[in-house]
């Protein structure tokens, strides 16, 4: 799956979102990490929308970002 397709289902994003560069891949990582924290403040609340499948992809996805930011710096 690449990484397009990982994101794609789980929040909003455009195509330019996605560049191999390190400074766009940190803003992608920045937007991941706001998209996990409104995600966990759902799930303090208990708000009816939270969703834990979602929750835990944004994770996972967060990980492997943050994986390859590290291997390509």
């Amino acid at each position: 799956m690449s990484r397009i397709d990982r994101l794609r289902h789980l929040m909003p994003l455009w195509t330019a979102d996605f560049s191999e560069d390190p400074a766009s891949r940190k803003r992608l990582i920045c937007m991941i990490e706001e998209t996990c924290r409104a995600e966990r403040a759902r799930a303090l609340a208990g708000h009816w929308t939270y969703d834990a499948s979602r929750h835990a992809a944004l994770v996972r996805v967060l990980h492997l970002e943050r994986k390859e930011l590290l291997a390509n710096l």
